[in-house]
């Protein structure tokens, strides 16, 4: 850990308080886990072990011949579950 991130998380949770942070990791750094440094930074982690559906989908294109896995799976499920606790947030606040 950076010693500067804290700070710039700081930052930006201050500057901007309805800002929907998450992180997408390879599941061994959840930042949510963190619980005395990042986890009051970080609204969700997506992971590998996350979304089984994307993986199943990943191992089928893995099984290809050209060998070039998209890897997107992950990021439209983080997208995905952004646009859920933003939209719980903007619920909230009315």
């Amino acid at each position: 850990l950076y010693p500067e991130m804290l700070g710039a998380l700081q930052r930006i949770r201050a500057e901007h308080p309805d800002v929907v942070i998450g992180a997408v990791t390879d599941g061994k750094a959840n930042p949510m886990l963190m619980v005395f440094s990042l986890a009051p930074y970080f609204d969700f982690c997506m992971s590998w072990e996350d979304d089984a559906a994307g993986r199943t989908e990943f191992f089928k294109e893995l099984g290809n011949v050209d060998g070039n896995a998209d890897l997107q799976w992950i990021y439209t499920a983080a997208y995905e579950k952004y646009n859920d606790i933003a939209e719980t947030k903007r619920e909230m606040s009315r």
